[in-house]
């Protein structure tokens, strides 16, 4: 239809509904036209309602489907549109049920779009207020969405340690990327049993004995059930977001306990025959720089002892040999750091870490 303005003076005939402009009679004037295109059939977003929760745990892996009903829409085609509160067009999904895990923390809108003909404006990123068309917007279904990530963690430290030798084995952890209003530490076994709520990095298993764990960074709300040790992770329940698991292999022997210059201060390196070996025990002095070995039990009659002290790359730094039960090594003036202590007897070996500090 057209959209006119009329001037005339008295006397104006023809103006009537039904008649034509072109038969107007008397002094007037017509403006331009406002052309006005009106398409075919009734528009409306009809009324959508839920009866699935509306606030929801976002991030942390486990579905929140909501499922909406429409009622009353009329159109020729019909959409839906996911908006934040200011109306930005977040996404189009084909249809109920919508699941927002993945959406992350903030508020959204869902709308029901009836439509006919040609639509503009109905693209991610855009404005639904700046929607081109004939069209109609159902009432929108807010969603609230607390967002929870347990992040992505990471260590540069040794992961395979030699457990109950006395000596720490401090395991650094790094944390990225977690979201959440609380975090927590878990350590479980390989079945998600929890062994631990540690207060925090570095971690030191080293009293844990032989076995397997896995450190996890949790990030959870309020509310949060089922975190105590004894429980298993997997029956967690709130608002919560496990991060990677880092594994960690505790060993009494084999493993680190018996690699050679990497041995802890507990450990054995055997033979090939896995002969029973001598034990010994160190006494350091940090005044004088020596060691006072003890045997465990008498040198061997066919064979004399050797100490040898050699550092983190295997270089041998002293050899001294021994011949009596308890013997005095002086380990001379070395600088601070890791060193191994190793008895050799026959084709017998002992291996025990030093830290000289």
């Amino acid at each position: 239809c057209l959209i006119w303005h009329l001037s005339f003076e008295d006397g104006l005939t023809g103006t009537e509904v039904g008649a034509n402009a072109n038969d107007l009679e008397g002094c007037y004037s017509l403006s331009n036209p406002i052309t006005v295109y009106r398409s075919e059939g009734a528009v409306d977003g009809g009324t959508i309602s839920t009866e699935d929760a509306t606030e929801i745990c976002a991030g942390n892996g486990i579905g929140d489907p909501i499922n909406v009903t429409v009622e009353g829409s009329e159109g020729n085609n019909s959409a839906w549109v996911i908006t934040d509160v200011d109306g930005n067009i977040l996404g189009l999904p084909a249809g109920p049920p919508f699941d927002l895990d993945g959406a992350g923390t903030g508020v959204c809108l869902i709308w029901h779009l009836s439509f006919n003909g040609v639509l503009g404006g109905a693209e991610v990123g855009a404005n639904a207020g700046d929607l081109v068309g004939c069209y109609g917007l159902s009432n929108p279904i807010t969603v609230t969405r607390t967002g929870v990530a347990g992040g992505t963690i990471s260590t540069d430290d040794p992961t395979e340690i030699c457990a109950g030798d006395g000596v720490g084995d401090p395991i650094n952890v790094t944390l990225e990327g977690n979201e959440g209003s609380n975090s927590a530490w878990v350590i479980t076994d390989p079945d998600g049993n929890i062994l631990g709520l540690p207060g925090g990095s570095p971690f030191d298993l080293d009293g844990a004995g032989a076995g397997t764990c896995l450190i996890w960074h949790l990030s959870f709300e309020d509310g949060l059930g089922g975190a105590e040790v004894g429980a298993n992770a997997a029956n967690l329940s709130g608002c919560y977001s496990l991060s990677n698991p880092i594994t960690v292999e505790r060993y009494e022997e084999g493993g680190p306990c018996e690699n050679g210059f990497n041995a802890p201060s507990n450990a054995r390196l055997r033979t090939d025959t896995k002969q029973s070996i001598v034990g010994f025990t160190i006494y350091p002095n940090p005044v004088t720089d020596q060691l006072t070995v003890s045997l465990d039990k008498t040198i061997s009659s066919n064979s004399d002892g050797m100490i040898q002290l050699v550092d983190l790359s295997g270089t041998i730094l002293l050899e001294q040999n021994i011949t009596e039960q308890n013997s005095t090594v002086s380990i001379g003036k070395i600088i601070p750091g890791i060193y191994f202590i190793r008895y050799i007897n026959g084709d017998e070996s002992t291996v025990r870490r030093l830290v000289k500090e």
